[in-house]
């Protein structure tokens, strides 16, 4: 948590190897633990980093193109799911791995 948020607070380091498109993605092995996850992110970041929340229940697997997905996460620095979320983005090319700055895998107990 204090790497990522440094790397994110200190938006002229972050910028040295990303551009403004890129995203860290954190991913969880639920959806329950995606929630907990991206709460304490949010409240510890504040509105100074845009974060979002990727699941099920926002119906993502009817976003059936690229328009869509840059439209949702445009300006996002920070977004958690789960696996299967960016999985299914990265297959359909919606997301591509050059968007992603940070991938950080979160094995908490299921």
């Amino acid at each position: 948590m204090a790497i990522l948020n440094f790397t994110l607070h200190h938006d002229e380091e972050f910028t040295l190897f990303t551009d403004a498109t890129q995203i860290i993605w954190l991913l969880t092995p639920t959806v329950a633990l995606c929630e907990q996850q991206h709460d304490v992110f949010a409240r510890h970041l504040g509105t100074t980093v845009r974060t979002r929340l990727l699941r099920g229940t926002d119906n993502v697997d009817r976003w059936s193109d690229k328009k869509t997905w840059d439209a949702v996460l445009d300006g996002v620095r920070l977004v958690v799911s789960t696996y299967q979320v960016l999985s299914d983005a990265l297959d359909h090319g919606f997301v591509t791995m050059d968007r992603l700055a940070l991938l950080i895998f979160d094995e908490g107990m299921a």
